[in-house]
This record gives C-alpha cells, sequence and structure tokens, in this order.
C-alpha cells in the first residue's frame, strides 16, 4: 500500500502587559494536513485561528476567537467563526492546567458541493486539560462543542483530541495526536464521524 501523509503546522504567542492587569495573551495557529492513499487524496484540511485571551479575577478570563477551516472532504469549502466568551481556570499548579470556556459564535458557512451558504449563531463549549508528565514529555486533551441556536436538538457538532508531544531537543519536540469529530447534520453524502491520526516533528525558532 502507498501511502503519503503531510502535515504542517505554524504557530506563535505574544502577551501585551497593560497597567496593574495580567497580560493580555494572544497566539495564532496555521495548519495543513493532506493524506494519499494509492495516489489517491483521502483526507486534505487546511486551519487558522486567532486567539486573545485576558485573564480577570479569582482564574475567571475573557476570550475571542476568530477560526477559518477549510476541508473539502467535510463539504467545507470556508467555513468562518468569531466566538466571544468567557472561561475558568480549574487548575493551574504548574503540573496540571484545566480551562473551560463557554462563548457565543456567529457562524458563516460555504460548501464544495453547490449547497446554500449558511450563517447562524451557536453556543461553543471548549475544555483543555494538559499535563506535564515529566521534564521531556507532556499529555493533552482537548473538546469541544458547537450548538445552533436555531437548532440546538438536532444541529451540533463535537470534537475531541488526545496527544502526546515529546521533546527531543532543545528546539525540537515530537507530537502523536488521535483526533475524533462528530456532525449531526452532514452535507448529504458526508459522513457523521471522521477520525484522524497524525505524528509531526516540530521546531521552535
Amino acid at each position: 500500500t502507498k501511502t503519503l501523509n503531510l502535515n504542517a503546522k505554524y504557530s506563535f504567542h505574544h502577551m501585551i502587559n497593560h497597567g496593574n492587569y495580567k497580560p493580555f495573551k494572544y497566539n495564532f495557529i496555521a495548519t495543513g494536513f493532506l493524506n494519499k492513499d494509492q495516489n489517491v487524496k483521502t483526507a486534505e484540511e487546511y486551519t487558522a485561528v486567532l486567539n486573545g485571551e485576558q485573564e480577570l479575577v479569582d482564574n475567571w478570563l475573557a476570550y475571542i476567537a476568530l477560526g477559518w477551516l477549510r476541508d473539502e472532504f467535510k463539504n467545507y469549502d470556508n467555513k468562518l467563526s468569531l466566538t466571544i466568551g468567557i472561561g475558568k481556570i480549574l487548575i493551574d499548579d504548574g503540573k496540571q492546567r484545566l480551562v473551560i470556556k463557554l462563548g457565543t459564535a456567529y457562524n458563516i458557512e460555504e460548501f464544495t458541493n453547490g449547497q446554500e451558504k449558511a450563517s447562524f449563531g451557536s453556543l461553543n463549549e471548549y475544555l483543555e486539560y494538559n499535563n506535564k508528565l515529566n521534564e521531556f514529555s507532556n499529555l493533552y486533551i482537548k473538546l469541544g462543542a458547537m450548538e445552533n441556536f436555531e437548532d440546538m436538538g438536532e444541529d451540533y457538532e463535537a470534537i475531541a483530541l488526545l496527544g502526546l508531544s515529546f521533546v527531543l531537543s532543545e528546539n525540537m519536540h515530537l507530537s502523536i495526536e488521535e483526533e475524533l469529530s462528530y456532525d449531526n447534520l452532514p452535507a448529504t453524502g458526508f459522513k457523521k464521524t471522521n477520525t484522524k491520526s497524525i505524528v509531526k516533528v516540530g521546531y521552535k525558532f
């Protein structure tokens, strides 16, 4: 079996100090994923996310996120979302960190199969857990869900990601991830459930 799997990720993180408040944190993450099996393309996905986060008091935080997705294998030519919400840091002891977030989003979806463009508001939930297992490895879990305000019982999506990262050198790391996504109302001809396995080597400049 001849299989080709390519993935790439670019990210940067920055903080802005202002007055007596905690720093405003923001980051940008862009990813690309391509898979071919016997020279037939079986997956191709591109994403970009710009996040901003401001810690408030008693471990509460406010956040804003602008996201973009293109994935013809999920019928998305362009998927845009702008989310504003609040969150709570439940654990942050230097070894473990657990954060939950709740927000509202405005979504625009353009499809590859000629389906009519959609725009709607949604309720978004998010959980992120990190556990520094030792000096060289880190376990992370990310869970997310989106529910369309217009049809919350039927139109919803969920995603779960489990990952392990290992330090290879001062500037290099290895990550292994398994991702499961679910869309209760996919476009006609598309699956409700998708899985993705990713192994990648990163370099920090």
